[in-house]
């Protein structure tokens, strides 16, 4: 049985991420106020950034501005062992051909308005 991950979000043509089960709902005539409306925008946006993070993607896909990242050799991310690094790495395993960035929960905003 091949790894595929269910997606909760879908990437909306503006930028950011819409929940699937929401799709062309009204998502402000849903909340109270707008507060609350920019509290769920916001969550939503975090989990499809999570979701592309965690998202099991073959070497082809691996640029190196994404530096050392979490590998597999099969597309079953539960199976062992796993290589942590880069294909540039001198000790570069090629039989690994899957990957995922290694989670980084705080975003670079986040940590320059700390």
């Amino acid at each position: 049985m091949k790894y595929t991950t269910e997606r909760l979000t879908t990437p909306s043509v503006g930028g950011g991420y819409l929940l699937k089960d929401h799709g062309t709902d009204n998502l402000i005539g849903m909340y109270r106020d707008y507060d609350v409306f920019f509290a769920h925008l916001k969550s939503t946006n975090r989990l499809g950034a999570l979701e592309d993070m965690l998202t099991l993607r073959p070497i082809e896909a691996w640029h190196e501005d994404y530096g050392c990242c979490l590998w597999w050799d099969s597309n079953k991310a539960a199976q062992e062992p796993m290589y942590v690094g880069s294909p540039l790495d001198t000790e570069w395993n090629e039989n690994m051909k899957f990957f995922i960035e290694i989670p980084n929960p705080i975003t670079e905003e986040e940590y320059e308005n700390k």
